[in-house]
Protein backbone atom coordinates (compact mmCIF):
# COMPACT_ATOMS: atom_id res chain seq x y z
CA UNK A 1 0.00 0.00 0.00
CA UNK A 2 2.83 2.29 0.13
CA UNK A 3 3.11 2.62 -3.57
CA UNK A 4 -0.09 4.34 -3.61
CA UNK A 5 0.10 6.75 -0.71
CA UNK A 6 -0.17 10.04 -1.48
CA UNK A 7 -2.43 10.10 -4.24
CA UNK A 8 -6.20 10.02 -4.36
CA UNK A 9 -5.80 9.01 -8.03
CA UNK A 10 -3.38 5.28 -7.21
CA UNK A 11 -6.06 4.71 -4.15
CA UNK A 12 -9.35 4.84 -6.13
CA UNK A 13 -8.08 2.66 -8.88
CA UNK A 14 -6.63 0.28 -6.08
CA UNK A 15 -9.72 0.34 -4.34
CA UNK A 16 -11.77 -0.60 -7.72
CA UNK A 17 -9.27 -3.48 -8.57
CA UNK A 18 -9.93 -4.55 -5.09
CA UNK A 19 -14.12 -4.11 -5.25
CA UNK A 20 -14.49 -5.74 -8.73
CA UNK A 21 -12.16 -8.94 -7.64
CA UNK A 22 -14.48 -9.48 -4.96
CA UNK A 23 -17.52 -8.79 -6.77
CA UNK A 24 -16.71 -11.14 -10.10
CA UNK A 25 -16.96 -14.99 -10.59
CA UNK A 26 -13.66 -15.95 -10.96
CA UNK A 27 -12.01 -12.30 -11.25
CA UNK A 28 -13.61 -12.21 -14.92
CA UNK A 29 -16.53 -10.38 -16.83
CA UNK A 30 -17.35 -11.75 -20.35
CA UNK A 31 -18.54 -9.06 -22.68
CA UNK A 32 -17.38 -6.41 -20.41
CA UNK A 33 -18.53 -2.88 -20.73
CA UNK A 34 -18.74 -0.03 -18.85
CA UNK A 35 -22.29 0.07 -18.42
CA UNK A 36 -22.52 -3.27 -17.48
CA UNK A 37 -19.96 -2.73 -14.17
CA UNK A 38 -21.78 0.21 -13.80
CA UNK A 39 -24.87 -1.42 -13.09
CA UNK A 40 -22.95 -4.39 -11.55
CA UNK A 41 -20.82 -2.29 -8.83
CA UNK A 42 -23.28 0.69 -9.17
CA UNK A 43 -20.40 2.80 -9.83
CA UNK A 44 -20.53 6.44 -11.44
CA UNK A 45 -19.93 5.62 -15.08
CA UNK A 46 -17.32 8.16 -15.43
CA UNK A 47 -15.62 6.96 -12.39
CA UNK A 48 -15.27 4.01 -14.10
CA UNK A 49 -13.96 5.56 -17.50
CA UNK A 50 -11.68 7.19 -15.81
CA UNK A 51 -9.96 5.20 -13.67
CA UNK A 52 -10.03 1.86 -16.31
CA UNK A 53 -7.03 3.22 -18.20
CA UNK A 54 -5.02 3.46 -14.96
CA UNK A 55 -5.76 0.18 -13.24
CA UNK A 56 -4.06 -1.19 -16.70
CA UNK A 57 -1.73 0.42 -16.38
CA UNK A 58 -0.92 -0.55 -12.87
CA UNK A 59 -1.17 -4.14 -14.26
CA UNK A 60 -4.65 -4.72 -11.85
CA UNK A 61 -7.01 -5.88 -14.46
CA UNK A 62 -6.30 -6.77 -18.36
CA UNK A 63 -8.82 -7.91 -21.35
CA UNK A 64 -8.92 -11.27 -23.32
CA UNK A 65 -10.61 -11.47 -26.63
CA UNK A 66 -11.62 -9.75 -29.73
CA UNK A 67 -12.84 -5.91 -29.77
CA UNK A 68 -16.78 -6.21 -29.17
CA UNK A 69 -16.64 -9.51 -26.87
CA UNK A 70 -13.74 -8.34 -24.57
CA UNK A 71 -13.27 -10.29 -20.91
CA UNK A 72 -12.09 -7.99 -18.69
CA UNK A 73 -9.86 -10.24 -15.90
CA UNK A 74 -8.93 -8.67 -12.77
CA UNK A 75 -4.81 -9.70 -11.70
CA UNK A 76 -3.89 -11.42 -8.81
CA UNK A 77 -3.21 -8.44 -6.53
CA UNK A 78 -0.85 -9.99 -3.90
CA UNK A 79 2.33 -10.24 -3.88
CA UNK A 80 4.63 -13.28 -4.25
CA UNK A 81 6.53 -11.88 -1.35
CA UNK A 82 4.35 -13.04 1.62
CA UNK A 83 5.38 -10.09 4.21
CA UNK A 84 4.28 -7.23 1.50
CA UNK A 85 0.73 -8.54 1.95
CA UNK A 86 -2.30 -7.60 3.71
CA UNK A 87 -5.37 -9.36 4.69
CA UNK A 88 -7.87 -7.20 3.40
CA UNK A 89 -11.07 -9.50 4.29
CA UNK A 90 -11.76 -7.13 6.99
CA UNK A 91 -12.95 -4.80 4.40
CA UNK A 92 -17.04 -3.30 4.03
CA UNK A 93 -17.84 -4.87 0.11
CA UNK A 94 -20.92 -3.14 0.68
CA UNK A 95 -19.96 -0.18 -2.12
CA UNK A 96 -17.07 1.25 -4.02
CA UNK A 97 -17.04 4.11 -1.28
CA UNK A 98 -16.55 1.24 1.70
CA UNK A 99 -14.22 0.08 0.03
CA UNK A 100 -12.16 2.98 -0.61
CA UNK A 101 -13.00 4.36 2.99
CA UNK A 102 -11.57 1.22 4.33
CA UNK A 103 -8.52 0.92 2.16
CA UNK A 104 -6.89 4.64 3.48
CA UNK A 105 -7.76 3.17 6.89
CA UNK A 106 -5.79 0.45 6.18
CA UNK A 107 -2.45 2.94 5.40
CA UNK A 108 -2.74 4.55 8.00
CA UNK A 109 -3.38 1.87 10.28
CA UNK A 110 -0.34 0.48 8.46
CA UNK A 111 1.95 3.11 10.24
CA UNK A 112 0.55 2.25 13.22
CA UNK A 113 1.56 -1.48 12.73
CA UNK A 114 5.49 -0.78 11.30
CA UNK A 115 5.67 1.35 14.56
CA UNK A 116 4.33 -1.72 16.91
CA UNK A 117 6.69 -3.84 14.91
CA UNK A 118 9.95 -1.75 15.56
CA UNK A 119 8.79 -1.51 19.40
CA UNK A 120 8.75 -5.34 19.19
CA UNK A 121 11.67 -5.28 17.72
CA UNK A 122 13.60 -3.33 19.95
CA UNK A 123 12.06 -5.14 23.31
CA UNK A 124 12.48 -8.49 22.03
CA UNK A 125 16.19 -7.85 20.86
CA UNK A 126 17.65 -6.24 24.41
CA UNK A 127 15.35 -9.63 25.98
CA UNK A 128 15.36 -12.31 23.17
CA UNK A 129 13.66 -15.28 24.46
CA UNK A 130 15.33 -19.01 24.27
CA UNK A 131 13.70 -19.85 21.08
CA UNK A 132 14.71 -16.26 19.59
CA UNK A 133 17.55 -15.69 17.40
CA UNK A 134 19.52 -12.83 18.68
CA UNK A 135 21.68 -12.11 15.34
CA UNK A 136 18.85 -11.95 13.28
CA UNK A 137 16.91 -9.71 15.33
CA UNK A 138 20.48 -7.72 15.78
CA UNK A 139 20.47 -7.82 12.01
CA UNK A 140 16.92 -6.44 12.16
CA UNK A 141 17.31 -3.42 14.25
CA UNK A 142 20.54 -2.36 12.91
CA UNK A 143 19.00 -2.33 9.35
CA UNK A 144 16.29 0.12 10.71
CA UNK A 145 19.14 2.08 12.27
CA UNK A 146 20.76 2.42 8.74
CA UNK A 147 17.16 3.60 7.28
CA UNK A 148 17.09 6.25 10.30
CA UNK A 149 13.84 4.39 11.37
CA UNK A 150 15.38 3.77 14.57
CA UNK A 151 17.91 6.04 15.94
CA UNK A 152 18.93 4.80 19.07
CA UNK A 153 18.97 0.98 19.22
CA UNK A 154 20.27 0.87 22.96
CA UNK A 155 17.48 3.28 24.40
CA UNK A 156 14.21 2.18 25.04
CA UNK A 157 10.70 2.25 22.74
CA UNK A 158 9.06 5.76 22.59
CA UNK A 159 5.57 6.14 21.37
CA UNK A 160 5.19 9.90 20.24
CA UNK A 161 1.63 9.31 18.57
CA UNK A 162 0.75 10.54 15.43
CA UNK A 163 -1.09 14.00 14.61
CA UNK A 164 -3.46 14.38 11.74
CA UNK A 165 -1.80 16.52 9.48
CA UNK A 166 1.49 13.41 9.36
CA UNK A 167 -1.78 11.17 8.44
CA UNK A 168 -3.45 13.63 6.20
CA UNK A 169 -0.02 13.63 4.36
CA UNK A 170 0.28 10.13 4.14
CA UNK A 171 -3.60 9.79 2.35
CA UNK A 172 -2.78 12.49 0.68
CA UNK A 173 -5.95 14.68 1.73
CA UNK A 174 -7.02 17.11 3.98
CA UNK A 175 -7.11 16.96 7.48
CA UNK A 176 -10.67 17.59 7.43
CA UNK A 177 -11.14 13.89 5.31
CA UNK A 178 -8.55 12.17 7.39
CA UNK A 179 -10.50 12.73 10.75
CA UNK A 180 -13.32 10.85 8.75
CA UNK A 181 -11.18 8.47 7.88
CA UNK A 182 -9.67 7.59 11.49
CA UNK A 183 -13.24 7.57 12.70
CA UNK A 184 -14.58 5.17 10.59
CA UNK A 185 -11.71 2.71 11.43
CA UNK A 186 -12.80 3.59 15.03
CA UNK A 187 -16.34 2.94 14.46
CA UNK A 188 -15.32 -0.51 12.63
CA UNK A 189 -13.58 -1.07 16.33
CA UNK A 190 -10.07 -1.59 13.69
CA UNK A 191 -8.21 0.82 16.20
CA UNK A 192 -8.74 2.68 19.56
CA UNK A 193 -7.91 6.06 19.88
CA UNK A 194 -6.01 7.21 23.19
CA UNK A 195 -5.41 11.37 23.72
CA UNK A 196 -2.54 12.50 25.35
CA UNK A 197 -3.45 15.77 26.79
CA UNK A 198 -1.52 16.33 29.78
CA UNK A 199 -2.68 18.96 32.50
CA UNK A 200 0.02 21.25 35.02
CA UNK A 201 -1.54 22.84 37.94
CA UNK A 202 0.04 26.30 38.27
CA UNK A 203 -1.75 29.07 40.56
CA UNK A 204 -2.41 31.98 38.96
CA UNK A 205 -1.15 31.56 35.21
CA UNK A 206 -4.46 33.17 34.46
CA UNK A 207 -4.51 32.33 30.76
CA UNK A 208 -1.03 33.65 30.18
CA UNK A 209 0.49 32.00 26.69
CA UNK A 210 3.83 30.09 27.80
CA UNK A 211 6.17 28.51 25.81
CA UNK A 212 5.92 24.49 25.22
CA UNK A 213 2.46 24.63 26.22
CA UNK A 214 -0.73 24.76 23.98
CA UNK A 215 -2.80 26.45 26.72
CA UNK A 216 -3.60 27.57 30.10
CA UNK A 217 -6.68 28.46 32.35
CA UNK A 218 -7.01 30.35 35.87
CA UNK A 219 -4.79 27.77 37.54
CA UNK A 220 -4.06 25.47 35.21
CA UNK A 221 -1.40 24.74 32.13
CA UNK A 222 -1.94 22.25 29.18
CA UNK A 223 0.21 20.43 26.56
CA UNK A 224 -1.86 18.29 23.98
CA UNK A 225 0.36 16.11 21.99
CA UNK A 226 -0.34 13.78 19.03
CA UNK A 227 -3.40 10.98 19.78
CA UNK A 228 -1.67 7.41 19.95
CA UNK A 229 -3.24 4.68 18.93
CA UNK A 230 -4.10 0.98 19.64
CA UNK A 231 -5.01 -1.94 16.89
CA UNK A 232 -7.65 -4.61 17.34
CA UNK A 233 -5.66 -7.77 17.08
CA UNK A 234 -7.78 -9.07 14.16
CA UNK A 235 -6.15 -6.29 12.43
CA UNK A 236 -3.19 -6.26 13.68
CA UNK A 237 -2.62 -10.09 12.74
CA UNK A 238 -3.97 -8.91 8.88
CA UNK A 239 -0.88 -7.40 8.69
CA UNK A 240 1.20 -10.21 8.99
CA UNK A 241 -0.94 -12.62 6.68
CA UNK A 242 -1.19 -13.47 3.30
CA UNK A 243 -4.10 -11.91 1.18
CA UNK A 244 -5.98 -14.28 -1.33
CA UNK A 245 -6.87 -11.43 -3.79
Amino acid sequence: MKDVRGNADEQKALAAAIYWKHLLENSRMPEFTIRKMERLARMNFRTIKKYLPLMQERGYVHFEGKMHRKTLVVNRLSSHRQQRNVDVSELDFSSFPTVLMGLRGFMLMGVQAAKDYVKWLLEHRHNPSPTEDFKSLDKKVRAYVRSGTINNPYAGYREYGISLKKMAGIVGCSVTQVQEIVDYTISRSWMVKHHNDRQFYMPHVNYYELEDFTFTTLNNAYKVLANTYTLSPTIHTAFFHTTTL
